[in-house]
């Protein structure tokens, strides 16, 4: 299991499915079924929704310490430097990060 959805069933245990549903902003049968793994398209809009709204801070792999979500998404988001090999690095480690927002089909 991913962060994101351990995550979704600790809020989901110490609420309820209505609850954590209204806080990310998603339906409650959408939580239901996600939780349930019938969601029936990718669960990447909904783990971003989790981390952005419950996780305070992610354990950076590259930098070796923890960061906030919106480091980690401003980073992740940037354009592939090229004038800086230390830059490129980090931004390389961050194309296949599963704290990456951009990556495709970021899902449990």
């Amino acid at each position: 299991m991913s962060d994101w959805f351990e995550t979704l069933e600790a809020q989901v245990k110490a609420k309820s499915i209505s609850q954590v549903a209204r806080e990310i902003g998603y339906a409650r049968p959408s939580v239901s079924l996600a939780l349930n793994g019938k969601y029936p398209t990718s669960t990447k809009k909904i783990a971003d929704a989790v981390l952005q709204t419950y996780q305070t801070a992610i354990a950076c792999p590259y930098l070796k310490y923890e960061i906030s979500p919106e480091e980690c998404a401003t980073q992740n988001s940037a354009h592939q430097p090229t004038h800086d090999p230390l830059a490129l690095r980090f931004w390389n480690t961050c194309q296949t990060c599963e704290f990456n927002t951009k990556k495709k089909g970021h899902s449990k």
